[in-house]
């Protein structure tokens, strides 16, 4: 099957930022990347090692499968590195993009695939990607999590994201397209639905298998980028494990719009989004009725909130893309204060400490790349 003719243009998030194709309507001939290039994402700075397993879960309907990806902390300090993608996944990616497998499996996401948890029971963090996203994108944040001793759930959206590929090696292609806010707010429902369920089947995966008495199902929070911070917006509306959330550079739809809440919430912006550029965070903020903070990174892009940035400076595609997608932040940078405001945030509203309260309140004293607006 020929997945590139089934799957939306926007394969960017799928490549996770290997080639040029933010905004082209066919990939390059040549993405120009020598087999020998290798990537590493930021190694995770918490005193835990990472492991990662993946496992599918029930949808929320009959015949919907979803697969998740679980990052959790270990003490395991040697082991099997985890794959940035699956291998169907990464071979496609790689053909897609006229990228040589080698570098995408190369990339090094310093985690270990099925490394025995450390003891005790973990907060619980959900990650939501952007649109057609996959539930690796924003890896750098989701082990940086982990190793403070977060149990991290990233989620695939079978039939959205760009390509899900299960344990018995079959493969569901995205078919969805993003045709204006109206579709947006049906992907929002869609996903909602699908963390739904997740949350249901958490409880069993805590009872069996390598993830036994990992979970604490008490304390779930949630984040996503673009596309997925909008879904954690409704999602902290609609399913009441979720005690709070943030968003990473996401125009907000659905019950964002409609409905009042007090649970916590983030909003973290890239150069020019505000709360006064986009009218979406305008209404959404009148909405968020507790504990509520605009933070910007500043010269972030919209990329600079998942893996895409790093790769893309890495292979020397930088000026393929539009301004408004990479800022003069570098990479690093970006990530090292997103890292800082999740971990703060999560130790203060699913943990319950209070060591990240001052970093709330005042970011720029603590990280002179970040800024409260509101």
């Amino acid at each position: 099957m020929d997945f590139r003719a089934a799957l939306p243009t926007a394969l960017i998030a799928l490549a996770a930022g290997l080639t040029a194709v933010l905004v082209a309507q066919d990939p390059p001939a040549s993405a120009d990347v020598p087999p020998t290039a290798r990537l590493s994402l930021p190694v995770p700075t918490g005193p835990y090692h990472v492991g990662t397993t993946a496992a599918e879960l029930p949808g929320p309907s009959r015949g919907r499968k979803l697969m998740v990806q679980v990052w959790y902390p270990t003490r395991v300090a040697h082991g099997n590195a985890a794959p940035y993608f699956p291998p169907k996944t990464a071979q496609f990616a790689a053909e897609a993009f006229h990228v040589p497998v080698q570098v995408i499996n190369s990339i090094d996401t310093h985690a270990f695939s099925d490394a025995t948890p450390a003891s005790g029971t973990h907060p619980i963090v959900l990650f939501s990607p952007g649109e057609n996203g996959l539930r690796s994108d924003s890896t750098a944040l989701e082990t940086e999590l982990a190793s403070r001793g977060f149990a991290v759930v990233g989620i695939d959206v079978p039939g959205e994201s760009a390509l899900v590929e299960y344990p018995d090696g079959h493969v569901v292609p995205g078919t969805w397209t993003d045709t204006g806010d109206a579709s947006r707010a049906q992907a929002v429902r869609t996903r909602v639905a699908d963390l739904g369920a997740v949350l249901h089947a958490l409880p069993e995966l805590d009872h069996r298998g390598l993830l036994h008495g990992v979970f604490d199902l008490s304390r779930v929070g949630m984040f996503g980028f673009s596309l997925g911070g909008a879904t954690t917006a409704d999602a902290i509306r609609v399913l009441p494990q979720i005690r709070a959330g943030v968003d990473l550079d996401g125009s907000l739809y659905e019950h964002a719009l409609t409905t009042p809440t007090t649970r916590p919430f983030l909003l973290l912006a890239r150069d020019g989004h505000t709360t006064q550029t986009d009218p979406s965070w305008q209404r959404a903020w009148t909405l968020f009725h507790g504990f509520r903070r605009e933070i910007h990174v500043i010269g972030a892009g919209h990329e600079n909130f998942d893996d895409n940035a790093g790769f893309i400076e890495a292979l020397g595609l930088s000026a393929q893309y539009p301004a408004d997608a990479l800022g003069p932040i570098p990479p690093d940078r970006a990530t090292a204060a997103n890292r800082q405001i999740l971990t703060a945030f999560f130790d203060r509203f699913v943990r319950g400490r209070s060591a990240g309260t001052g970093l709330l309140d005042n970011p720029q004293f603590f990280n002179p790349d970040l800024e409260r607006l509101g």
